[in-house]
């Protein structure tokens, strides 16, 4: 069984306002000191509500809990959460677990439970653990990673420029007068020389656009794999993985179901050419892809593209947030009794069992966990259950 992992500067635990599993809610919870987004809350930020009087709740059979303080409403994993869904997973015979993100863990220990508290919580359930470095709260480092908490490291994101790959931030990559994160990041590999790190490229925000450019054509598709090879071996990174959300969705084209599929052959033929030419091991190749049943049927053929990507990382976390009227769980474990309509297919084991069925391989399938949770302000804070509603968003 693997762990995969992403280090991002990502969107933390979402926060609403209201008090109960479906009240009505007004708009995006508060922003947190250090996520600074509305309707976020980083693991750390969910525990300074808890000390300052927040109460937990427990929502049985979706197998997570929700905090409620005054108007403001959090659905997220704690430990006791992201343990059942570990049993889940390993009752069930998938793969792997990938989580999202290491940044939103309480890496500095503020909880009061030591650092990393829901890494850990994963890795007891998968009987593994490790030490931790850290450097103050909300400021997060590739130094902070402990090297032996997963075996696969993902950094995210790189972006596109044209057919090939191209460093997001400014400090990604080394110049003679500075060490780059990516460089920091691969160092941890001398720590732990099992690890393996690959380079994340997509995100949500790059959308579909460049990816739908990019896979227009053989040539184009070619073009891409061959850099990326370069690209990847230059910066020290063991593999790639793919984050186009979504194919043939926003900004996208029908014909980009196929495209990704295409794109995935010529990926995977391009870094066995290349392995077996230089004698190197071959250069990983992983998808992130969507855990909603409305994508996945119009984006993935998912027995062709399960052929040619080493494992696959399911995204089943933001299932609810406020873009929605009502309060609802990041990353509920089971469905819940009176879901209606698309709600009924957006819990993790529904997800996850969906990908197996649609022919994707079991044992390659990563089961995404959040380390954060979705916030909400309440429309009435005397209304704090599970779909109560929310207020509405200023615009």
């Amino acid at each position: 069984m693997s762990g995969c992992l992403y280090m991002a500067i990502p969107s933390p635990s979402k926060t609403q306002v209201h008090t109960g599993i479906n009240d009505p809610i007004r708009a995006a919870g508060q922003a947190g000191q250090f996520t600074n987004q509305a309707g976020i809350l980083a693991y750390y930020e969910i525990c300074k509500m808890i000390k300052n009087g927040a109460t937990r709740h427990w929502i049985d059979g979706a197998e997570v809990p929700y905090l409620v303080q005054r108007d403001q409403w959090v659905g997220y994993d704690d430990p006791e959460s992201l343990r059942k869904k570990v049993d889940f997973v390993k009752q069930n015979g998938f793969g792997g677990i990938m989580v999202w993100a290491l940044t939103l863990d309480d890496f500095s220990g503020t909880c009061g439970d030591g650092n990393f508290p829901l890494m850990h919580a994963i890795n007891d359930e998968l009987n593994k653990a490790g030490p931790v470095a850290v450097n103050g709260i909300g400021k997060f480092k590739p130094e902070n990673i402990d090297p032996n908490l997963c075996t696969h490291l993902n950094y995210a994101f790189a972006t596109l420029n044209g057919n090939k790959l191209k460093a997001f931030e400014w400090n990604d990559e080394s110049t003679p007068w500075m060490k780059g994160m990516y460089e920091k990041f691969n160092d941890l590999k001398k720590q732990n020389p099992s690890l393996k790190t690959l380079l994340a490229v997509g995100g949500w925000n790059l959308a579909s656009g460049p990816f739908h450019r990019m896979v227009a054509t053989d040539s184009s598709r070619r073009e891409f794999a061959t850099t990326s090879i370069e690209f990847l071996r230059k910066n020290g990174f063991d593999g790639l993985d793919l984050d186009w959300e979504y194919p043939t969705l926003r900004g996208g084209a029908a014909d980009d179901k196929h495209k990704f599929t295409q794109l995935c052959q010529v990926l995977r033929e391009e870094f066995e050419k290349e392995a077996q030419r230089t004698g190197k091991p071959r250069l990983l190749l992983s998808a992130a892809v969507a855990a909603g049943k409305d994508k996945i049927d119009v984006a993935y053929e998912i027995p062709e593209i399960s052929k040619n990507l080493d494992w696959i990382n399911l995204m089943t976390y933001d299932l609810h947030g406020s873009w929605e009227d009502h309060t609802g769980e990041d990353a509920p474990l089971h469905g819940m009794p009176g879901e209606t309509g698309n709600d009924t297919f957006l819990n993790v084991e529904y997800a996850a069992n969906y990908w197996a069925k649609n022919g994707a391989p079991k044992d390659k399938i990563n089961v995404g966990m959040p380390l954060y949770g979705h916030t909400f302000t309440l429309k009435d804070a005397s209304h704090s259950d599970i779909n109560d509603p929310i207020r509405a968003a200023d615009l």
